[in-house]
């Protein structure tokens, strides 16, 4: 249903767009890393990932500020459910919400703002304590979800890298539209 090379990832390229033209900050602190490890004379590549934390991060970032399954997927529990003081019966219909997920105060502290910078430790590096669910996640997590991180990650470098995104002052953004 969902996978590499869908719209899903054409969805979640282009959804790079919006937040780099709504925080020209965020789009200069990409740009700034991409000028000084890659340079002008240079395109990035796959192989530039583990040397762009800033990119990684506005990446990671975007997935949370607006997931491109809102919703997420569907699931059906196959047998009955205890958690907490719940019960969730077998045949149950169960959908891990992004959105709401990924605006947890408790887990992203501002979730309403894009923070880049909430995926980065002191060090500049990429924490490895959270992880965006845009692909879902236990034993029906997305199968594609490789080769459309790669996607993703290949072509939002290459846009800040040759483009400067900006807003229209005659079409501004609506950050809250779906």
């Amino acid at each position: 249903m969902f996978g590499a090379g869908s719209d899903t990832t054409a969805s979640a390229i282009s959804s790079m767009v919006m937040p780099a033209a709504a925080f020209p900050e965020a789009q200069k602190k990409v740009q700034k890393e991409l000028d000084l490890v890659i340079g002008p004379g240079k395109a990035p590549t796959l192989s530039d990932e583990n040397m762009l934390p800033q990119t990684q991060a506005f990446v990671l970032e975007t997935y949370r500020w607006k997931p491109v399954v809102v919703g997420g997927i569907a699931h059906k529990a196959t047998k009955d459910i205890i958690w907490g003081n719940y019960c969730i019966p077998a045949g149950t219909v169960v959908l891990g919400n992004h959105t709401s997920i990924g605006l947890d105060p408790a887990v992203y502290p501002n979730p309403y703002k894009f923070d880049p910078q909430r995926w980065l430790k002191e060090d500049e590096r990429i924490r490895n304590d959270l992880r965006p669910v845009q692909y879902g996640f236990g034993r029906r997590v997305c199968p594609g979800q490789y080769v459309a991180d790669r996607s993703v990650f290949l072509n939002t470098p290459l846009h800040l890298w040759a483009f400067q995104i900006s807003e229209l002052p005659s079409a501004p953004l609506d950050i809250l539209a779906f």
